[in-house]
């Protein structure tokens, strides 16, 4: 489906679209015609309307291109100058003579070049020694030949000096980007953002919408796995204790590979292997009191539903940490007191590793 484009509207369209709006929306208003409250109200916002339109059409135009610069701080390509060495001769040798930087030497079609430093000739030498130039534009067309720098621009200024010539062809000169290659530099850039590190990776996983956490693990030196050499694993979760299905690590595995048409997430070279994390079972026992008269089967009910809805919530690596399951228990209403007797400390996993609720049994204080 085409996009819509971006329509400007103008005073008078907005003035008819509120008019309408007011009368279709109002059986008190009957009087729109020029001069009446309707009307002068219309006028109003369709004069502010008509120039915020103006104002986002041209502010989107110029500021979008420069979200390239502003934020991504990809710059633009300016294009360079062409440069090489001149060697000028000149006619009265009898003194020693210095010159400026800043003189301006062309070729017969005109492409000038200006040297970069000063240059000092000797008394009895004819030829000076090679003086670096640069093109004055920018752009591949000062990349000319040796020996067709053959014109002193400026020669009025200095009549001692003879000719000159550039012995080594002039090179280093490119064209500005245009607004098309630099498109195109950009998406490349784009598509190779964070591909191949650990947050690109967890962004290839994550993609997916049965997957719920991922993590990577980096092998240095590299594990095998299956009969294969791994640089890296993947592991998601779904979160449910069965975890994800194959079909789901095949399908993430492939999006890291990528393949001729859509490019992959991994390195060149890097195998990443995507895989089920290690489950670890999380047996709770607690000891509670209650108020007087609550339901104490409703309570313990709400409490195992709390503790296996927070630790199933748990991504892939993240501990389970003492305080943080007190603090989910206490939302349950009706509960006095609460004692972890089980797990005594945090249970620490690793990254490869994800929490599952186990058991959870309940002690009722009488």
């Amino acid at each position: 489906m085409a996009e819509a484009a971006f329509v400007i509207k103008t005073e008078e369209e907005i003035e008819a679209s509120f008019i309408t709006t007011l009368v279709a929306r109002s059986e008190r208003i009957t009087d729109t015609t020029e001069g009446s409250i309707a009307r002068s109200l219309a006028e109003a916002v369709g004069m502010v309307l008509s120039e915020m339109y103006v104002d986002a059409y041209l502010g989107f135009r110029r500021n979008l291109r420069d979200v390239r610069e502003t934020v991504f701080q990809f710059a633009r390509k300016q294009g360079s100058l062409a440069s090489t060495t001149v060697v000028f001769t000149r006619d009265d040798t009898s003194l020693l003579e210095s010159y400026p930087s800043g003189i301006v030497v062309a070729t017969a079609g005109g492409i000038e070049f200006s040297t970069q430093s000063s240059m000092l000739i000797p008394a009895a030498e004819a030829t000076s020694d090679p003086v670096a130039v640069s093109a004055v534009d920018i752009g591949r067309s000062g990349n000319v030949g040796a020996g067709e720098i053959d014109t002193i621009v400026d020669e009025d200024d200095f009549p001692n000096l003879l000719s000159v010539t550039n012995n080594v062809a002039a090179s280093g000169g490119t064209e500005a980007e245009t607004e098309f290659d630099f498109a195109e530099r950009f998406q490349v850039f784009i598509e190779g953002l964070g591909r191949s590190n650990v947050a690109g990776l967890r962004t290839a996983a994550l993609s997916f919408e049965e997957v719920r956490s991922a993590a990577v693990t980096e092998h240095i030196p590299p594990q095998t796995f299956t009969g294969i050499l791994h640089n890296v694993s993947v592991y998601i979760d779904d979160r449910t204790v069965a975890g994800v299905s194959q079909e789901v690590i095949e399908a993430v595995q492939a999006k890291i590979d990528g393949d001729d048409v859509t490019p992959g997430y991994r390195s060149a070279g890097i195998r990443v292997r995507v895989a089920k994390p290690t489950t670890v079972t999380a047996n709770v026992e607690l000891t509670i009191s209650v108020v007087s008269g609550s339901n104490q089967q409703n309570i313990m009910q709400q409490i195992t539903d709390t503790v296996t809805s927070f630790v199933n919530s748990l991504e892939i690596g993240e501990n389970l940490i003492r305080r943080r399951l007190y603090k989910e228990i206490f939302r349950v209403v009706g509960l006095v007191d609460v004692e972890i007797d089980s797990p005594s400390n945090n249970i620490i996993v690793s990254n490869d590793e994800v929490l599952r609720a186990g058991t959870v049994d309940i002690t009722v204080n009488v």
